[in-house]
Order: structure tokens, then sequence, then C-alpha cells
């Protein structure tokens, strides 16, 4: 996992539980003073590995998967 997975994965996570709905790629690009394209680049890669999920229909649906949850306890970012 690359610096910018592993940050973005816990931008997610921390949104999340911060706000009790999951940020939309305008959140994440305004968060990182990125485009909305990159940060979909981005986030399809993450889904891609299977650290990442969501529901194409819904908005503001992505989540963490077991695995991507699994992949930052192994890191110690996360208990």
């Amino acid at each position: 996992m690359t610096p910018k997975q592993r940050e973005l994965l816990l931008f997610i996570k921390d949104y999340t539980e911060m706000r009790k709905y999951a940020p939309s790629l305008k959140d994440m690009a305004d968060y990182f003073g990125k485009y909305r394209s990159t940060m979909f680049n981005r986030v399809s890669i993450l889904i891609e590995k299977g650290w990442l999920g969501h529901d194409a229909y819904i908005e503001r649906s992505y989540y963490i998967t077991d695995k991507g949850m699994s992949e930052l306890r192994k890191l110690g970012l996360i208990n």
C-alpha cells in the first residue's frame, strides 16, 4: 500500500466515523487539494485491490472492506 493509498483510506475511515456517511469525490478532492478525476482514479485503484467498496448506484457509498481494514491493522494504523 502506497502512502497516498493509506492516507486516502484513513481519510475515508475517519470521515465516515465522524459524519456517519461516506465522503463524496468532491469532499476527497477538496481535502487533498486535487481534482475529482484524480480522486476517482485513486478510489478506483483501491476498489480494484479490494480495499474499498461501494454501490455504484448510491451516492456516498464508499466503505473500507474487511481486506482494507486488515491491511490498515497490519500497518499498525488502527486497532
